[in-house]
Order: structure tokens, then C-alpha cells, then sequence
């Protein structure tokens, strides 16, 4: 049983809410696909007419993503289904029910046996925006892995912040879940429910200001090619600046990342490139992390400094 359902804080119940098929589904929006409506979910065609547990393509889905060869996610597969009590059908061997899944995935599986770090980096920056922005409005919140826990009353607030947080970063609106919690508050109050809550636009989503075509990216970001990962750090850039972000911390910035960002694709730097800018727009982010090469230290609010700089 999961015990999180007991938490209170300051005598209030809470409830927890995660991203539905986090790491499947950052896949899809990064290449601007819909998501499938179970990612776990895969025909028994594939594995020669034998049914196969969701379940154990969860497992295999978190294999081949942090695996880094096929050989790998098998060994992985094997292993984690043993830790997790889940027993394969008869004549079903590892290897089966990862080349199903692969299939089943054919439009993402290039991105298989990758190591998964691109993902996590991504989660990493959505759940801080998550947390800064629930900070920011003076209400407890816990991370645990791709879910939130927070006070009941506070449920459809915590949706519309991780919408907006996943939205600003993928491009398309995520499914959540709601997992735990003692009350469900929409139910008392006849409030919108957690699913409609997800569609609602929040204080933390900042509307695309009008484009500002004089913008011209530098000659330095030539390297993100002339595809939609330039024409998407350039709207980013223009937003930034609307937002009243000065071009020397934009500037700061994309010099920061294009150093730590050495040898990345295209689009990983501008998955960074955005972060970076989406950060310089965040009022909250008052007080920055400045990576140095033997050590990292904050710089203070009273602090003089017109760039920014995150260490990860």
C-alpha cells in the first residue's frame, strides 16, 4: 500500500499527483508526436500471440530507455523483472518482449539504449519549475520522482503549474494522474476535476508575447542547423526579451551553454539553450547556482550580476 496517502501537512490531508508515462511520453512531444494512450500497452502480435502483462512492459520500457545496448536492456530486463516478482510467459524470453516493445515504439526507438540522461535532464528542469512555482505561492511541495505531493486543497493548482511547466518545455499539454491522497477535494467542492484542471491556464504560463521578426539569432548558434530547433530557441529568445530579460544575460547565457554543451545534437543544445532562457523570464529565480571547474557556490539576491549561469 502506498503509505504517502497518509501524509498531512499543517493537519491537512494532501494528494499526490504524477505525470502519466513520463519518460514514453517526453519521447513523443519531443518529436512533436501524440503520445499513445497507453504506452505500456502492446499487442500480443508482437510476442507471437501470447499475452503480456502491462506490467512487465513497464519494467521493459524503463529498460531499453536506460540501457545503453540491447544486449544490456536484456540483462536489465531479466534482472529487474526477478526484483519485481514478474514471471514472463511460457516461451516468452526477455529478448521477446523487448523487440516488441521496440516495434511497438517504432516512431521513438531511435532514442532507445541511450542511457536516458536526456530525459532526466528534462525531468529535472520540470520539476523545478514545479517546485519554484508552488514555492513561490507559499504552499508546500514534495518531489518524488515524476510526482507531486501537496496540501488537498492546493490539488488544482499543483495541475495547472505542472501543465504549464511540462507544456513550456515539450509543446503539447501532458496527462496527469492523480495517485494518492485521503480527500479528494474537486469531489467536495464540485470543483473541475483533476482532468479538466490540466487544460486550465495558470499564473506560471506566460502568453507568446507579439514576435519580434528583427530578431537574428548569432553567428554562434549556427550549429542548430535551420530546422525547427532554430526557429524554436529563436521564439524563445524573443520571448525572452519581451519579457524585459536585457540581450547581454541572453547573451550570457547562450555563451554558458554552448561551452557546457559541447558536442550535444542540435536539439539537446536547444533543449538547454530554452531552459537557460526560461529561467532568465522565472522572477522567482532570484538567487542562481554559478558552476566553476573544482567547485560551485550561490550567489546571494544582493549580488551584482547580470547573467546566469545553472549548474545541474
Amino acid at each position: 500500500m502506498n503509505s504517502r496517502q497518509h501524509l498531512y501537512v499543517n493537519d491537512e490531508p494532501t494528494v499526490e499527483v504524477d505525470f502519466r508515462h513520463c519518460h514514453p511520453a517526453m519521447l513523443y512531444a519531443l518529436r512533436g508526436l501524440a503520445v499513445p494512450e497507453d504506452p505500456y500497452t502492446v499487442p500480443s502480435k508482437l510476442t507471437r500471440g501470447v499475452e503480456v502483462s502491462r506490467d512487465v512492459y513497464k519494467t521493459v520500457s524503463m529498460c531499453v530507455l536506460n540501457a545503453t545496448s540491447p544486449k544490456g536492456a536484456c540483462s536489465a530486463i531479466t534482472k529487474e523483472l526477478a526484483k519485481n516478482g514478474l514471471v514472463l510467459p511460457e516461451g516468452i524470453a526477455p529478448k521477446h518482449v523487448r523487440d516488441a516493445y521496440v516495434k511497438h515504439h517504432a516512431p521513438v526507438a531511435g532514442d532507445f539504449y541511450k542511457g536516458n540522461w536526456r530525459l532526466m535532464y528534462l525531468d529535472s528542469q520540470i520539476a523545478e519549475r514545479v517546485l519554484l512555482a508552488m514555492t513561490a505561492a507559499g504552499i508546500p511541495c514534495f518531489a518524488i520522482h515524476d510526482s507531486f505531493v501537496v496540501p488537498a486543497s492546493a490539488e488544482e493548482l499543483l495541475a495547472q503549474v505542472m501543465t504549464a511547466a511540462w507544456t513550456d518545455l515539450l509543446g503539447q499539454a501532458p496527462r496527469l494522474k492523480r495517485i494518492a491522497g485521503a480527500v479528494r477535494l474537486q469531489e467536495a467542492t464540485n470543483g473541475p476535476s483533476l482532468d479538466e484542471a490540466t487544460t486550465t491556464p495558470c499564473a506560471m504560463a506566460v502568453e507568446a508575447p507579439a514576435r519580434l521578426d528583427n530578431i537574428e539569432l548569432p553567428p554562434s548558434l549556427d550549429c542548430l542547423g535551420r530546422g525547427k530547433t532554430r526557429a524554436k530557441v529563436k521564439s524563445a529568445i524573443e520571448k525572452t526579451l519581451a519579457a524585459g530579460v536585457t540581450s547581454e544575460s541572453i547573451g550570457d547565457a547562450i555563451e554558458c551553454e554552448l561551452i557546457r554543451g559541447d558536442g550535444l545534437k542540435p536539439w539537446e543544445l536547444g533543449i538547454r539553450l530554452m531552459g537557460a532562457f526560461s529561467r532568465l523570464r522565472d522572477p522567482a529565480r532570484r538567487g542562481f547556482w554559478v558552476e566553476l571547474p573544482t567547485n560551485s557556490f550561490e550567489i546571494d539576491d544582493s549580488s551584482h550580476f547580470d547573467g546566469w549561469v545553472m549548474a545541474h
